[in-house]
């Protein structure tokens, strides 16, 4: 990993990342099942998710973030995941007016 974002070289999006399996975690083990990086505006924080189940039987990954050796990332990758900010955003759908009421009253 590298501290302008690149990862087995791909490039993550700016307020993005990603997540892997643990390969070394061993059953029983306290380690988390998945690892990864997010990066939020500008600044890169290492994750670690466990496998979960709710009391409902829902399964669910409780997450950990902390950030990576307290290091911003690159000018570079700040740069861009603000570009990719100022890109306007596509709008709204237009709500649809509602179709008459009956004035009279059935009962």
């Amino acid at each position: 990993m590298s501290d302008d974002g690149n990862f087995a070289g791909r490039t993550i999006n700016p307020n993005g990342g990603f997540l892997m399996r643990n390969a070394a975690r061993a059953a029983g083990d306290k380690a988390p099942d998945v690892t990864g990086y997010l990066f939020c505006a500008g600044i890169k924080f290492r994750l670690a998710g466990w496998s979960e189940v709710s009391r409902e039987g829902k399964k669910y990954v409780s997450l950990k973030a902390e950030l990576e050796k307290f290091q911003p990332l690159s000018p570079k990758a700040v740069r861009e995941a603000q570009q990719a900010a100022a890109q306007p955003q596509p709008a709204a759908p237009q709500p649809q007016p509602a179709a008459p009421v009956d004035e009279v009253l059935p009962f």
